[in-house]
């Protein structure tokens, strides 16, 4: 097994952005989760770690270290983004695109 740096577990976490808007998703406590950032201009994104090693150090620092948010699933996420009207949550490229997407086919209807 590689040994990972707190170093690189922290530059890796600090590309995140803001730590108030990385989550983890998982479905129980045994499952390795995957780290979600939601982006107020953009949306959701998954952020994928490529070396196991750092995706196992990055995930633990998530969440025994900085106690990130976590949801069993991205359906979880999405209804709390939309309940709790997080920042962005009607404005950002992901529901533009979602919105657009469903006003095609009533314009088409017409």
């Amino acid at each position: 097994m590689a040994t990972v740096t707190r170093e690189q577990i922290l530059e890796r976490v600090a590309g995140f952005g803001p730590l108030q808007n990385v989550f983890l998703v998982a479905e129980d406590n045994d499952t390795l989760g995957l780290p979600v950032v939601w982006y107020p201009e953009i949306g959701l994104r998954y952020v994928i770690i490529e070396n196991d090693d750092l995706a196992q150090a990055v995930y633990e620092y998530l969440r025994f270290e900085a106690k990130v948010r976590r949801f069993r699933s991205e359906r979880q996420v999405s209804e709390a983004i939309y309940k709790e009207k997080w920042e962005g949550w009607n404005t950002c490229e992901d529901y533009r695109r979602t919105r657009q997407a469903m006003e095609e086919p009533a314009k088409i209807g017409k």
